[in-house]
């Protein structure tokens, strides 16, 4: 119905002073029939019907284009006016003057102004009850009243839904607006739709139905055509048909054949069925719509049909079969005479199985009076079916006849099979499928020795290539070994295939080694050992871990060289020479076996023993220097004209912190003169000696000291050592010997 089919039409410009936002919607659709544009409107549901019925609706025209010419926005709105307002169904008596369908006009007479619309249900005395029962009513007189619009556009007008404008002009384009006036001013409309009318024809093109459907069947024809694509265009069809050859053409039935598609519709086809009074006699065809304003299309092209006579009912029966020489087979059926002629012939099938796909072995149809065939690649199981084909092509399949034939040649034997097995003892197997067409599975026997008795592993026919074993792992067998032979139909076995032997898995670790002792050095700790008594250790890796840290690292050293053995061969040892000092380590020994087992010795912790001495100061000596006169006369920390610039070698590294100078003069004991603190390679106390251009070209070491502290003329000696912050030091210089005069 329209309610279902209309679509809405979009609004190309808004009309503030028509609506704001509307209780409900209205759904349109036109029409243009001898230069008249007729337009059409439907509430969604019967709460809207109601209040269009009581308040009216009113029409307000806009120009789009006039004459072909686009109108601009202030044109458009000057161009707006009032084609009718206050428009209701007409008054019951004018009804009974609509010239059309009596029953269309008392359904939409009904729907509008009866007490009561034909609902009976025994309600009995519920209240409850009576409200359901009033809402069914009320919902089929909104349906029944829209259905008579969509048959009838005179009833759609007397309706209070329909109008025709005889003012337009053609080669224009309006915008229609239908709504029903509010009284409440921030409303001004109740309900609203637009609808666009591009006029450039004087009629609305109709389609042309496509019957697209025909199934003729016996005294009864079924005509089909799309539901998707007329369902905006028709509401009913006309369907006439020919018996005399297309020279006339009567309707078959008396109103227009009306599609209901209802909400939760998915049929994509428009159905008819019609009957005929006589099968094998030809009849023709034809369709038209009539569209939502009552105005029919044009006639389809035509379509013959001729009833087609049902199934014979008469099955080939008592099939047998024969053996002849090597896969041949005859079958023998057997079928009434008398119903020769009523057969175009005979078709024979097989099937592997019962309930399987059944092919055709024949390629033309075995004559009516025939009822044996001899089937040349018989296979040693199957079925047959014989098929008898009527006249009117109607087939008539006999009950499936199965057939085995003698067979005493077992299958290949089957090749291919491996297989492999997991640490959770799962053993996978496959092999090459046989090619046999009677092949019926296969079975797998194991056993723990090749010369061993194989016992059956399933107790079913394996019908596939893989399958999958279980066995125990924990005991002393290091292999296990399958062999599979094949089974056809007919429970023939090939001999078995030779052994495959599959190795287990290795899940035992091996013994784990010892670390004996741990024997420090100087910067280094020596690890004695003893390496895993297991025969299929691949490696041993020395793992070490500093105190304090969390990761293990394995010694490359000891991956590229490994232990030294003693002259006994009663242990192992190895020197870690990359320990650092006061640096407690663990040391613990990993054995790994060719399957990737691993084994931990217990851990052993140890630190390299430190003598605290951190390499030789080089390359120190010393020079007296008399300063000169204005660098006496500049600064105040000569106090001689006599000084001593020291100068030495040592590795920068932030490791030392001080240097320490000794000072011994004539007659006195050595004694530490001056601390240096140093670091990154930098004196952070030093003299005032750099910024002297005069001393710039003697300093070409990494360190020096200039003593400024010369009071007295005699013989200085001078010794110096590097302190490091874990306590450690250099070894201390020789002495530096120096003479002041």
């Amino acid at each position: 119905m329209l309610k279902h089919t209309l679509i809405y039409s979009l609004l190309l410009f808004a009309l503030n002073e028509l609506y704001t936002q509307p209780q409900c919607m209205l759904s349109g659709l036109y029409d243009i029939n001898q230069g008249d544009i007729n337009i059409r409107w439907a509430p969604h549901d019967f709460n809207c019907w109601q209040m269009g019925v009581e308040k009216g609706y009113t029409i307000y025209r806009v120009t789009l284009v006039e004459n072909g010419v686009e109108l601009p926005d202030s044109l458009r709105t000057e161009s707006g006016v009032y084609l009718a307002e206050d428009i209701k169904p007409v008054p019951t008596e004018e009804f009974e003057q609509l010239p059309y369908d009596t029953n269309l006009v008392d359904i939409a007479w009904g729907a509008l102004y009866s007490d009561e619309f034909d609902v009976d249900f025994d309600v009995g005395d519920s209240s409850m009850l009576h409200v359901y029962e009033y809402s069914i009513q009320n919902e089929n007189r909104f349906n029944f009243a829209l259905m008579a619009c969509d048959q009838s556009f005179d009833i759609a007008r007397a309706s209070g839904l329909g109008y025709t404008d005889t003012t337009a002009q053609i080669n224009s384009t309006y915008l229609y607006y239908v709504f029903v006036p509010s009284e409440d001013t921030t409303q001004t409309s109740l309900a609203y739709t637009s609808i666009e009318v591009k006029y450039e024809e004087i009629n609305t093109p109709l389609d042309t139905v496509k019957i697209d459907v025909v199934i003729p069947g016996d005294h009864t024809v079924s005509l089909g055509w799309s539901a998707v694509n007329y369902a905006s265009v028709y509401s009913s069809y006309l369907i006439e048909r020919s018996d005399d050859l297309g020279q006339t053409f009567h309707l078959r039935v008396d109103h227009p054949f009306m599609f209901m598609e209802s909400e939760d519709s998915d049929l994509e086809e428009v159905v008819f069925t019609d009957s005929l009074s006589e099968n094998n006699v030809p009849y023709i065809y034809r369709v038209r719509g009539i569209n939502f304003f009552g105005r029919e299309g044009p006639n389809s092209d035509t379509v013959w049909v001729i009833g087609k006579p049902g199934p014979l009912g008469v099955f080939p029966v008592n099939l047998s079969h024969v053996e002849l020489e090597e896969d041949k087979v005859l079958i023998n059926w057997e079928f009434p005479d008398s119903l020769e002629s009523e057969l175009s012939g005979f078709e024979i099938l097989r099937s592997p199985t019962r309930r399987g796909v059944y092919d055709a072995l024949n390629v033309n149809l075995l004559s009516p009076d025939s009822r044996v065939y001899v089937d040349e690649s018989a296979s040693s199981d199957g079925f047959y079916q014989v098929v008898g084909i009527d006249n009117h092509g109607h087939r008539n399949p006999s009950i499936p006849h199965m057939v085995q034939l003698t067979d005493t040649i077992p299958p290949d034997i089957p090749t291919g099979l491996s297989g492999t097995i997991d640490k959770n003892g799962v053993v996978s197997l496959e092999w090459d499928a046989n090619q046999e067409e009677d092949l019926y599975g296969y079975r797998l026997m194991r056993s723990d020795h090749p010369d061993g008795d194989f016992m059956q592993i399933a107790s079913r026919v394996i019908r596939d290539t893989t399958f999958y074993d279980y066995i125990n792992l924990k005991d002393l067998n290091r292999y296990v070994y399958y062999r599979i032979l094949s089974v056809d139909n007919r429970q023939n076995e090939s001999d078995p295939s030779d052994p495959v032997k599959i190795k287990k898995p290795d899940i035992v670790p091996p013994a784990p080694p010892v670390i004996l002792q741990l024997e420090p050095g100087q910067g280094s700790i020596s690890v004695i050992y003893n390496e895993s008594a297991s025969l299929d250790v691949a490696e041993h890796r020395l793992q070490r871990l500093k105190v304090g840290e969390y990761a293990w690292i394995s010694l490359s050293d000891f991956d590229q060289n490994g232990g030294e053995r003693d002259s006994l061969h009663s242990y192992y040892t190895f020197t870690d020479t990359t320990t650092e000092s006061q640096v407690d380590y663990r040391y613990r020994m990993v054995a790994v076996d060719s399957s990737g087992n691993e084994s931990v010795s217990s851990i052993v912790t140890g630190r390299a023993w430190d003598d605290g001495l951190r390499g030789t100061i080089t390359d120190e000596y010393g020079l007296v220097f008399t300063v000169p006169d204005y660098a006496v006369l500049q600064s105040q920390m000569y106090h001689l004209d006599k000084g001593i610039l020291l100068q030495w070698n040592y590795p920068i590294t932030s490791e030392v912190v001080e240097f320490v100078i000794y000072r011994q003069r004539q007659h006195e004991p050595l004694r530490i003169y001056k601390t240096l603190l140093t670091r990154e390679g930098e004196i952070l106390n030093p003299t005032q000696l750099k910024d002297d251009s005069f001393f710039q070209s003697y300093l070409d070491k990494d360190y020096y000291f200039f003593d400024n502290q010369i009071t007295r003329s005699g013989t200085y000696e001078y010794r110096i050592i590097a302190r490091h912050h874990d306590g450690g030091f250099s070894q201390m210089t020789d002495v530096i010997n120096l003479n002041i005069n």
